[in-house]
């Protein structure tokens, strides 16, 4: 079910101001997205050709805790860029200040001004971290983060494989949004982060037993492929057992060809192809079948 709709009307002021290296410095974001680079070099590269800012910047003041961003990270980090360059000079901006809005409002007004512009499941996962404790105990046994590394797995990509693996029949995995995401990490309880970490310490053991710290570039760790093996294990570690368990993929799938064939791919088609692909190749002349 779609998360419906709110409409926020609280009063704000429009003004233009100039930022300074000290003021920016100053300025503390409010759910920080992940930072495309890429949109922060064309900001620098307009302001060094003089150019103003197209959108204003969007802040809550609030007493006691300084100014917020509510909507403005990247322009703020194309400003520090600049400053670096340029620490005598000034940028003129349009700030539009709400006044000691609370977290919630904070977040509707995040909302409201980034209306035009998608935002991401992992961005909102990240704006309400502090909501959802179960996340601390998940990293106890699974090195992740909400954004994903090489060095650490995408918090998403562990709860959708977690997600799917109660389907009595593998589907691929339900492609949850926005606050469907979130309305479902807030169900999660310390129980089924204890099942994730077990099912990951069994995927861990067997296709990075070298300990390799950049394990997340194997093509176990991703996305479509991780799904399945994941749905894999946990529908069989209780029959069939972890040593059977590890002893068989081992054998039949680490350092396999199909495990990097398939992680060119994308979608929930492809990845119940995976699937039913590794079932095959585990149940092949073996004592015990997956299921």
């Amino acid at each position: 079910m779609s998360h419906p709709e709110k409409t926020v009307e609280l009063e704000y002021t429009v003004e233009n101001v100039f930022f300074n290296v000290n003021t920016v410095d100053a300025l503390r974001v409010v759910m920080p997205r992940k930072l495309r680079w890429g949109q922060v070099l064309s900001i620098y590269k307009a302001l060094l050709r003089g150019e103003h800012f197209d959108v204003p910047m969007v802040v809550n003041k609030h007493h006691g805790a300084g100014t917020k961003v509510l909507d403005g990270q990247h322009r703020i980090e194309a400003m520090k860029l600049y400053f670096g360059k340029y620490p005598n000079h000034r940028i003129q901006i349009t700030l539009i200040t709400y006044l000691n809005l609370t977290l919630e409002e904070e977040r509707e007004v995040y909302r409201k001004w980034n209306i035009a512009i998608k935002q991401s499941t992992d961005d909102f996962l990240h704006s309400f971290m502090d909501e959802m404790p179960v996340i601390q105990q998940i990293k106890k046994g699974v090195p992740c983060t909400v954004y994903g590394s090489n060095k650490k797995m995408k918090l998403r990509t562990l709860i959708n494989a977690y997600h799917a693996s109660k389907d009595e029949e593998y589907t691929g995995g339900e492609r949850k949004t926005g606050y469907e995401f979130i309305k479902y990490m807030k169900s999660l309880t310390d129980e089924d982060a204890a099942e994730m970490q077990r099912v990951f310490g069994i995927i861990y053991d067997v296709f990075n037993s070298d300990k390799q710290e950049d394990f997340c570039r194997r093509s176990a760790f991703k996305n479509l492929v991780f799904r399945a093996l994941y749905s894999l294990v946990a529908k069989n570690m209780d029959t069939l057992g972890e040593k059977y368990i590890k002893k068989q993929m081992k054998k039949t799938l680490c350092n396999r060809q199909i495990l990097d064939e398939y992680r060119r791919y994308y979608g929930r088609r492809a990845s119940v192809d995976a699937y039913l692909a590794f079932k095959g190749l585990l149940n092949r002349n073996a004592d015990k079948l997956f299921v």
